[in-house]
């Protein structure tokens, strides 16, 4: 049963990787790529941060299931993965919504 962890923590490092790539490419040009735009982001650099937290969240995560024996289902890495991922998705809503009003 162990191994199958291993598969699953690849295929989610995988995932966030491409992730992280195109929230990079979005804190670097300051645009997003047009099948990403569901909703009008307001600030796609701060969308790219949120990105890159939300990739990195899950990575963290399948990370320390990878170093960590399966049993252990709690760790520091697993902690600061969750985080991660609640806090980019934090960024990512608030990049989608207007700032205050400028007078």
């Amino acid at each position: 049963m162990d191994r199958y962890w291993y598969w699953a923590a690849a295929a989610v490092l995988l995932a966030s990787l491409g992730s992280g790539v195109l929230g990079a490419l979005a804190i670097a040009t300051g645009r997003m790529p047009p099948w990403l735009r569901r909703r009008r982001a307001l600030r796609p650099r701060l969308w790219g941060y949120g990105t890159v937290c939300s990739s990195a969240g899950p990575a963290l995560w399948a990370v320390s299931f990878m170093v960590i024996s399966s049993d252990n289902a709690f760790s520091a890495l697993a902690l600061v993965g969750l985080v991660l991922m609640v806090g980019g998705g934090l960024l990512q809503l608030f990049a989608e919504r207007p700032g205050p009003a400028q007078p």
